[in-house]
């Protein structure tokens, strides 16, 4: 009797520790497992049942593994296959060739959707022990915090981040199927003006509608997106012929540029389009976008609404542009720079007034460069703001020379780009260099050029505390842009300087004549000086004389000159100078 009870209590106990066990791992909330050395099943949860989506018929004490892996493999848990041999490889993640159970961790997709970490643990009497983790919920918020991290949230296209990732894949196929693929950086050029008048929310619905457009206009494979403002990007992989990217180039450009209405509003885009080809041009991801790039800049200088393919030619101009870009940052120091100086003259006394100050460039090695190709350079790296420094410094030097040569009445003028007009230390230097050499004013003039009259009201607010403190204004080349002669008539200027392209032939031309003599005529009447550039014969004098024109600089009268040879210059133009160009001047009458 006391056996039986012994033997009754003990079997309780074990009763109560098993479902103690159980009651543990069913509150744990994982899927768990374990099978013996035979890979039979001895324990598991009821969420295991859950997570796998199995019968608990099927799910019984001594069950094999393997049914429960071809189980599922059937109903299509581990993809399209043979069962068997999908049997076969998931046995193998639980055990090597040699027999003994091997530890192992993955992730799969049930047939549901969910997504499972799997655990593989060995037990030390050679049993295995599962585990299932639900990580649908994690991996979902994963595939959110991607989509955030890799999309543009207004157009939903991958933005620059995912653009790059979907540009290497693009690259990688192109490289493995030996098919040409294309890139095509995009810029909406006049994207600022809706902006500007309508505000960022009418900004916004234009961009999702070119984002919607440019889906219109490419293939299924092909990837559309958006870098960020108003740039945008096209990655097309798999070209069937060269022309492919061209007519894809062409077809964006018209479907961007057809009418939209934002707001009662109808708005017109324009598109400037850099395209490179790879992977036969290149095949670093970097090197692509900075192809593309350069292309989309050399379209956007060149007159925009176009596209450009980048090739070997604008290579060797970029590296041009690179070393003079180098070149150039060097040559401040080593004094290469300097200012040549052409005199400006009254044509009724032949008398000097000024002179203009003219950037020059001695290269070691190429000799003189010319300002067209160096000044552009140095716009676009910012150096253009080191020259101004030096150009106000050397010209405020030259006067001074001047002052204490005895010569009083003169003016310098000096030519500044409109990024310096933009910065905010532009009047500081002036007033540096006038204090710095005890100048007064009036003694520098500013020119900037035509086309600077469409800038923003930044440059010409500048303008007028420069005009305030003293300093004149002259509009270089004028008659070569497109200016409004309203905002002519408003702008804080004291003269107008007709370019030399329309003194050429000017007896003869009666265009240019009839040019040159419009723009006399709106100087005057607005109460501007004129000075007309590039007289190189007396002939030009006389016409210019008769037009009313009173102030000329050109060849006729001085060369541009280094800065030691402005006094003797000055000293040789004697009233014996004068009275020979007189005669000359009678000889032409």
């Amino acid at each position: 009797m006391g056996e039986t009870a012994a033997n009754g209590s003990v079997k309780t106990e074990r009763q109560e520790s098993s479902e103690l066990m159980r009651s543990v791992i069913d509150s744990l909330g994982v899927g768990l497992a374990v099978f013996d050395g035979s890979l039979r099943l001895r324990l598991w949860s009821q969420a295991l049942l859950a997570l796998l989506g199995l019968p608990r018929d099927l799910v019984r004490y001594g069950i094999e593994l393997e049914e429960i892996i071809r189980y599922c493999a059937r109903r299509g848990d581990y993809g399209e296959g043979d069962v068997e041999q999908i049997v076969a490889r998931r046995l193998a993640r639980a055990k090597s060739s040699s027999g003994p159970l091997q530890a192992h961790c993955y992730q799969r997709r049930t047939a549901e959707g969910r997504v499972l970490e799997v655990h593989g643990t060995p037990l030390p009497d050679g049993g295995l022990l599962t585990t299932y983790i639900d990580m649908t919920e994690r991996h979902e918020a994963a595939e959110q915090v991607r989509s955030m991290v890799h999309q543009d949230p207004l157009t939903g296209l991958p933005n620059r981040a995912g653009f790059r990732e979907k540009l290497k894949e693009a690259r990688d196929q192109s490289l493995r199927t030996g098919r040409s693929g294309a890139l095509l950086m995009l810029d909406l050029d006049n994207f600022k003006d809706v902006n500007d008048s309508l505000g960022h929310l009418a900004g916004d619905k234009l961009l999702i509608e070119m984002a919607n457009r440019l889906r219109c206009c490419v293939r299924v494979t092909d990837r559309v997106a958006r870098l960020g403002g108003d740039e945008f990007a096209v990655i097309a992989s798999n070209l069937e012929a060269p022309d492919d990217y061209v007519n894809l180039a062409q077809r964006i450009i018209e479907a961007l540029g057809q009418p939209v209405t934002i707001e009662d509003q109808i708005f017109q885009c324009q598109t400037s389009i850099g395209l490179t080809i790879f992977p036969d041009v290149c095949s670093d991801v970097d090197e692509l976008i900075r192809n593309a790039d350069l292309a989309l800049h050399t379209v956007k200088e060149s007159g925009r609404n176009d596209f450009r393919v980048f090739d070997a030619a604008l290579q060797a101009k970029v590296t041009e542009r690179l070393n003079l870009q180098s070149d150039l940052r060097l040559a401040l120091e080593r004094e290469e720079l300097a200012l040549y100086f052409q005199p400006q003259l009254d044509l009724r006394t032949l008398r000097p007034t000024g002179f203009e100050a003219l950037l020059r460039w001695r290269h070691a090695e190429r000799g003189f460069v010319s300002p067209e190709l160096f000044i552009p350079v140095a716009e676009r790296c910012s150096l253009i703001h080191d020259l101004t420094e030096y150009v106000l410094q050397e010209a405020g030097r030259q006067y001074n020379d001047l002052l204490e040569a005895g010569y009083r009445g003169l003016r310098v003028a000096v030519n500044i780009s409109t990024l310096s007009l933009k910065r905010n230390d532009l009047i500081e230097q002036v007033i540096q260099v006038q204090e710095h050499f005890g100048l007064c004013f009036p003694w520098l003039e500013i020119e900037i050029t035509e086309g600077w009259l469409s800038e923003d009201a930044k440059a010409t607010k500048m303008l007028t505390a420069l005009r305030d403190l003293g300093v004149t204004i002259a509009i270089d080349d004028f008659g070569t842009g497109y200016s409004s002669l309203s905002r002519l008539r408003d702008l804080p200027i004291d003269s107008l300087k007709i370019d030399r392209s329309f003194l050429n032939d000017v007896s003869e031309n009666s265009g240019n004549a009839a040019v040159v003599q419009s723009i006399v005529d709106l100087a005057l009447n607005l109460g501007l000086g004129v000075i007309a550039e590039g007289i190189e014969v007396s002939d030009q004098v006389e016409y210019l004389r008769a037009m009313g024109c009173r102030q000329a600089q050109g060849y006729l009268f001085g060369k541009p000159m280094p800065a030691d040879e402005v006094l003797p210059w000055l000293a040789a133009w004697s009233e014996e100078s004068r009275q020979k160009l007189r005669a000359d001047l009678g000889e032409a009458a």
